[in-house]
């Protein structure tokens, strides 16, 4: 018995200890692309910006398609009309921000298209382009 123990212990140690180190090196990877706005000597070609961009928007977007699913699930467990002021207040606050993703998400996929058609063409995609995407990026994830 305390041998199973010792080796299920171990393995979920070691599984938590892999998703922190995976974790924390994304949390890294996000943060710094994004806090530098590929400034500071991060030379990124097009088609790296690209990758990175396509990522960054389909995985903000997988995320706020999981958050409307998991907001609207709560709403029918507890209707607006049962909700105390705080808790309302809170839930409207969670709708305005959704709008406002859906909002930057709406404007942002154009300029990803237009990006990625730069990138396939082997040509290099205007500077405001690509400032204005980072900038709608970086709003997307603070």
């Amino acid at each position: 018995m305390k041998k199973k123990l010792g080796v299920t212990f171990f393995s979920t140690l070691t599984f938590f200890i892999f998703l922190l180190i995976a974790l924390f090196s994304l949390l890294i990877t996000t943060y710094g692309c994004t806090s530098l706005g590929f400034k500071n000597g991060i030379e990124l070609s097009s088609k790296q910006k690209a990758v990175w961009i396509n990522n960054v928007y389909l995985g903000e977007y997988e995320k706020y398609e999981k958050e409307i699913v998991r907001h609207n699930a709560d709403v029918n467990l507890k209707p607006d009309d049962q909700l105390n002021e705080d808790e309302l207040q809170a839930r409207n606050q969670k709708r305005d921000l959704f709008k406002l993703k859906k909002e930057i998400l709406i404007k942002l996929k154009p300029m990803v298209e237009a990006y990625n058609g730069y990138v396939e063409t082997d040509q290099i995609p205007p500077q405001e382009i690509e400032k204005i995407i980072v900038g709608f990026i970086n709003s997307l994830l603070e």
